[in-house]
């Protein structure tokens, strides 16, 4: 990952990607991705392409402003404009994530895959306590509470983060609001 500066826009003039690994959990491949700038477009990720098989951990490593948050952003779709994902593939369990909309996305964001900033104020909201936002993310992705009355999934969602937090060895604090 590396970054450039040009006054043109890019055009994709690599050759032909090899096919995705079979084998692999993610894979992706060619992922570039720029943003404009007042000097032309800024290219954050260029080219990248990885795999990472099932078991395997993935560890990425680089100077401050080489492209780690925005290569993974743009795998989760998440680069909004003025930035665009200008080239590349990605595969996840065998789907090719950019022909997603954003609908079957948002099933795949949290559920499926998750993203963890290396800045948790980036990940975070400061105002809320970590209890209250995992219950959030079990309310927009368990599916078996959606047919619970609201109060009774609340509580179900607030009881999975609890133990969500005591699996990592955070202590239960008072319940929010």
């Amino acid at each position: 990952m590396h970054t450039a500066v040009s006054s043109t826009p890019l055009r994709a003039t690599t050759p032909p990607m090899p096919a995705p690994n079979p084998d692999a959990l993610l894979c992706v491949r060619g992922l570039t991705t720029r943003f404009p700038t007042p000097r032309g477009w800024l290219v954050a990720v260029d080219d990248v392409s990885l795999d990472v098989l099932p078991g395997e951990c993935l560890g990425v490593v680089g100077e401050s402003g080489s492209g780690k948050s925005v290569t993974f952003a743009s795998v989760m779709g998440l680069v909004r404009p003025p930035g665009q994902v200008l080239a590349g593939e990605v595969w996840f369990e065998g789907q090719d994530l950019r022909t997603l909309d954003a609908q079957a996305m948002r099933r795949v964001r949290g559920k499926r895959m998750a993203l963890t900033m290396q800045d948790a104020l980036t990940a975070l909201n400061p105002s809320l306590t970590v209890g209250q936002q995992l219950t959030e993310v079990v309310l927009a992705h368990d599916e078996r509470l959606a047919t619970l009355p609201r109060a009774q999934r609340r509580r179900q969602a607030l009881d999975r983060a609890v133990e969500m937090m005591s699996l990592v060895g955070i202590p239960r604090g008072r319940d929010p609001p």
